[in-house]
C-alpha cells in the first residue's frame, strides 16, 4: 500500500467468487512491514454458495506503507475467481 494512505482507514472489503464455493471459505487480511514483520488484522468467512459478500471492519489505520494481502485459511472447494475490493475512509 502506498505511504500516501497515511490517515486512511480500511472500513470494508467487498469480495466475490466467479464460481461460488461449495463450502464455507475462511480468509484473513494480512500485512507485512518493511522489516518483514507480519500482522494479522481481521478474519472472515465467505459462506457456501454465496458469490458476493461485504465485510465491515472497525477501521484499520495501520496499513500505510505495508504490503497487504488476503490469505485463504480454510475451505474453497469448487471455487474460482475470488476478487476483493478494499474500501477506505479518510
Amino acid at each position: 500500500m502506498p505511504t500516501t494512505f497515511a490517515g486512511s482507514a480500511l472500513v470494508q472489503i467487498a469480495c466475490a467468487f466467479g464460481v461460488a464455493s461449495t463450502q464455507n471459505t475462511s480468509f484473513q487480511l494480512v500485512s507485512i512491514d518493511s522489516a518483514g514483520q507480519i500482522f494479522n488484522h481481521t478474519a472472515w468467512t465467505h459462506v457456501a454458495a454465496a458469490k458476493h459478500a461485504i465485510i465491515t471492519i472497525e477501521g484499520i489505520t495501520t496499513l500505510h506503507g505495508r504490503t497487504v494481502y488476503i490469505k485463504c485459511t480454510e475451505g474453497g472447494a469448487g471455487a474460482s475467481g475470488y476478487t476483493a475490493t478494499l474500501m477506505w475512509e479518510q
